[in-house]
């Protein structure tokens, strides 16, 4: 009895110092953001944000072209992502995918996380530093996920991050899915088939559990901007101009990116990169085959390389190009080409950086050979073609998925008109359609948020004194 008495005492005491020793740790208020190391000092931070193929890497390719913003570069992680990138938080493809990341709780993360603290702060900076350019004061980063994790990263970065949202049409966002394709797969017509049994209705219920979550997270974030993918490709080439405007604005930029469309377009730029591209495809071949290839074979290539790069050094605009064409079977696809960007021709105002020959700050002339840029390093996108350095926008296009859609699934079906009844509403608030899949309207469950607000104010009144109530 005394043994096990001594025992007891033994742990209370323990135990109580382990207790003072927690209360002595600094601890943080729930929802309190943590205050800014100074290894972040000098940044702002913004964060792109959207479900899979919404317009996210469109928007993030964009926005790299400012000689403020600094983007994560050459990771060899999938689509440049952050998410692929640290160990902080679970990556999307290791709790549900793309088509269902919105239905996994942990995804979720608000202020009120564990996660939160000095350690993983610095953890996660550390994580994404070796690939942005610390000389600048805007440091981007892009992933999908990232739209269920606004008050996380909020309270990680500072009560001035930024959050840019792309939004676009549910059943665009799975085009990728049910488009043609060249090669179709057993496991491709698999994917197919389940995304369209019920009309779409998992993809459709996924979005909205995003978006919706989303609409209660933005209650909490101070800085949020939201537009609509079809309007700011689909309306005018100055109404596209008019955003990005707004975008640099809500950013806290004094100039702004101008945007050069498909059709402005140098043609022997276009011809150009297409020779790059093929100088790429050699080398990797080269590569991948080694010695296995004859003499006659290796010859053949190594002229066709040198007579591409003389003829792209001819070109002294071209010379800062390097390709991130995707070569899958839908790359050339009118509806996977809406990519809007600067170009040489249409460069930014010349900072007195730049003007004294700061490397640090100036645009940077990269290699285009193979050695320096490898394929791994390259974007890959579908809606991506061009060049890093010379994206091009088809204007207009932002309708093309439909015709895919309705060759695989019958509006006028049962599951099709259940699908609308169940849905329809809550898809319209935020700007579009299940029946009338063209319709684009004022998304009101994030208007607050909404870029190019007094546009739709004054379209709103202009319809209402078109049509006057009786």
């Amino acid at each position: 009895m005394m043994h096990r008495v001594a025992r007891c005492a033994h742990g209370a005491v323990l135990a109580a110092l382990v207790c003072v020793a927690i209360a002595a740790l600094p601890t943080l208020a729930s929802g309190e953001p943590l205050a800014t190391p100074s290894y972040m000092e000098g940044h702002n931070f913004t964060f792109v944000i959207g479900t899979h193929h919404s317009g996210t890497t469109i928007l993030d390719l964009l926005l790299c072209e400012h000689n403020e913003i600094s983007c994560l570069k050459h990771t060899h992680a999938p689509m440049d992502e952050g998410q692929h990138l640290q160990d902080v938080y679970v990556p999307a493809y290791k709790a549900g995918g793309m088509l269902r990341f919105g239905f996994h709780p942990q995804n979720h993360l608000t202020a009120d996380s564990p996660l939160i603290t000095p350690q993983n702060q610095r953890k996660l900076f550390d994580a994404w530093k070796p690939f942005w350019d610390l000389s600048k004061p805007i440091l981007l980063e892009k992933s999908p996920p990232d739209v269920l994790k606004t008050q996380f990263f909020q309270s990680m970065f500072g009560t001035n991050t930024k959050f840019l949202l792309t939004m676009r049409h549910p059943l665009a966002c799975v085009d990728f899915i049910y488009r043609p394709r060249k090669r179709a797969t057993e496991k491709w017509h698999a994917r197919r088939n389940a995304l369209t049994q019920g009309c779409g209705a998992q993809a459709v219920e996924h979005w909205l559990v995003i978006h919706d979550t989303l609409r209660q997270d933005a209650k909490h974030v101070n800085n949020l901007a939201v537009y609509q993918y079809e309007n700011f490709l689909n309306t005018s080439k100055e109404v596209t101009q008019g955003y990005v405007r707004e975008m640099m604005e809500f950013l806290g930029m004094s100039d702004t990116i101008h945007i050069e469309f498909e059709d402005e377009i140098d043609p022997d730029l276009v011809e150009a990169e297409k020779l790059m591209d093929r100088q790429s495809k050699l080398a990797r071949i080269m590569k991948k085959n080694g010695d296995s290839i004859s003499p006659a074979v290796r010859k053949y290539i190594e002229e066709q390389t040198h007579r591409i790069q003389t003829k792209v050094e001819d070109e002294a605009h071209i010379s800062v190009v390097a390709l991130g064409k995707d070569a899958g079977p839908s790359a050339n696809h009118p509806d996977n080409m809406e990519v809007a960007s600067t170009s040489a021709s249409t460069s930014l105002p010349t900072t007195q950086e730049e003007q004294h020959g700061n490397p640090s700050r100036s645009r940077q002339v990269r290699d285009t050979s193979s050695a320096a840029v490898s394929p791994k390093q390259r974007r890959k996108l579908a809606e991506f073609h061009g060049s890093r350095k010379h994206v091009l926008l088809k204007f207009g296009q932002c309708f093309g998925w439909i015709k895919h859609w309705e060759a695989v699934v019958d509006m006028q079906s049962n599951d099709c008109k259940a699908l609308i009844h169940k849905y329809e509403a809550r898809v319209n608030e935020y700007g579009y359609s299940l029946k009338d899949l063209t319709s684009i309207t004022v998304p009101t469950a994030l208007f607050d948020n909404l870029l190019t607000v007094e546009h739709y104010r004054k379209e709103q009144a202009h319809q209402t004194s078109d049509h006057p109530k009786t």
